[in-house]
């Protein structure tokens, strides 16, 4: 069989002439499948140029295999199917906002990659299929709704030509350049060796320098939206002005912009960087704080406090500046920190506070079941996690299980009695849990 394919001895890279004895190819589907004339495992761009002349010298068909996912290409003995794994070239630019990846790539490998990195991309539903693939096809994605099709958000393509010859083709392509990337851009064509696509910043992962928050809360007298429920979304970064535009990005775009009552995109100079919670700093009236901290949350949970938050505040009005407030942060600093230090849950990157402010005492009662049910809402969406949240936002009653475990309360119970055993200062310790 080998012998009446020409030029397979120049090979430089792996290659099977199937017969007989040749296991299938391992494809999601065995419909419209058949022992290939060659099976060609390319590790360089030059191996795949040699498949190429092959091909043509034999008369042989080109099936590229990503995830093996293609159910609809037949393969047969007119076939040399062209296994592209190990192309798995993974570059994240995080100034540009973009990722390339190899022909090879499964949706998988690229959604754990950019997930650890805290971005992420449009992806089909599989982790199996090929990225390639997926995207030579437009791309259905969970995230169409955010960020339209696959293609959409598609930045360039490097393939190799029938002849032999590397293109790079991108939106600013023209002429026939502009012709072929839209074709690859939904209907396929040709050899990707790597697709770029646009790479979104994960706001609940954000970098070291970065913190955000999302509040809700009651739009103040003398505001657009007086007394009105209103979303704030605060990103800040202590870095410099041109990293920290790259960093939020995300938040720049029209569509988030364009739903905004007041966007304030001012450089804040660090000796204003608590002036917003200015508010919330008048002594008197009834206040306390119920807080949570999580590894994750969910949209719904969000939404769900919410909901809770505005119909409370709406029924006491004494109690509308009254918030709540999601704030995320990167951890990579403070999870790799071993000490003995009575600092729990380095590892939660995630904080949930509900603010409460109130005039009556009437509504700080009522309050109470409010403050316990969204935070059990947000635990929920946390489900496994033993429950966090800070001692500083303890209240009264409530179990401190929930600042440490039992060990670490017996240490500070020991502590206390070494320190004060007559019971001379305040503590929370003093009680048996």
């Amino acid at each position: 069989m080998s012998a009446q394919i020409k030029g397979v001895g120049s090979f430089q890279c792996e290659y099977v002439v199937p017969d007989h004895d040749t296991p299938q190819l391992p494809r999601w589907s065995d419909t419209h499948i058949e022992r290939p004339a060659l099976i060609v495992t390319p590790k360089t761009e030059q191996d795949v140029k040699d498949a190429i002349r092959v091909a043509k010298e034999s008369k042989l068909t080109i099936v590229a295999a990503g995830g093996g996912h293609g159910t609809f290409v037949s393969v047969d003995s007119a076939s040399l199917y062209l296994d592209m794994k190990l192309f798995k070239k993974i570059e994240l630019n995080k100034h540009e906002g973009t990722v390339k990846f190899g022909g090879g790539v499964l949706v998988g490998e690229v959604l754990k990659t950019l997930a650890k990195e805290g971005y992420y991309t449009p992806i089909p539903n599989s982790d199996a299929v090929g990225f390639v693939g997926s995207m030579l096809g437009g791309g259905n994605s969970a995230q169409i709704g955010r960020h339209g099709w696959m293609v959409d958000n598609v930045v360039s393509f490097r393939l190799v030509t029938a002849s032999g010859d590397i293109a790079e083709v991108d939106s600013s392509s023209r002429g026939k350049g502009q012709v072929l990337f839209n074709v690859l851009s939904g209907a396929g064509h040709g050899l990707a060796l790597d697709v770029a696509i646009k790479a979104f910043l994960d706001l609940s992962h954000p970098p070291a320098e970065g913190y955000m928050s999302l509040a809700f809360a009651r739009s103040p007298p003398g505001t657009p939206a007086a007394g009105s429920p209103i979303i704030i979304l605060a990103y800040q970064y202590f870095g410099p002005a041109e990293q920290a535009e790259n960093a939020t990005a995300l938040l720049f775009h029209d569509d988030v912009v364009s739903k905004t009552v007041v966007a304030n995109t001012e450089l804040l100079p660090f000796e204003n960087v608590n002036a917003k919670m200015n508010i919330y700093n008048s002594h008197h009236s009834h206040k306390t704080i119920a807080s949570c901290r999580l590894h994750k949350t969910t949209a719904e949970a969000i939404k769900a406090g919410f909901e809770k938050w505005r119909i409370a505040t709406e029924e006491y009005p004494d109690a509308q500046q009254s918030s709540l407030i999601i704030s995320a942060y990167n951890i990579d600093r403070t999870s790799a920190i071993k000490n003995e230090k009575f600092v729990e849950g380095r590892d939660r990157n995630i904080n949930a506070f509900m603010v409460m402010v109130a005039k009556e005492d009437k509504t700080r009662e009522a309050f109470g079941p409010v403050l316990d049910d969204v935070v059990a809402g947000f635990r929920k969406s946390d489900e496994g996690m033993v429950p966090r949240s800070f001692p500083n936002n303890l209240r009264p009653g409530k179990d401190l299980s929930d600042m440490y475990d039992r060990e670490r309360l017996e240490v500070l119970r020991d502590v206390k009695k070494t320190w004060d055993a007559e019971g001379v200062f305040w503590s929370p310790y003093s009680k048996t849990v």
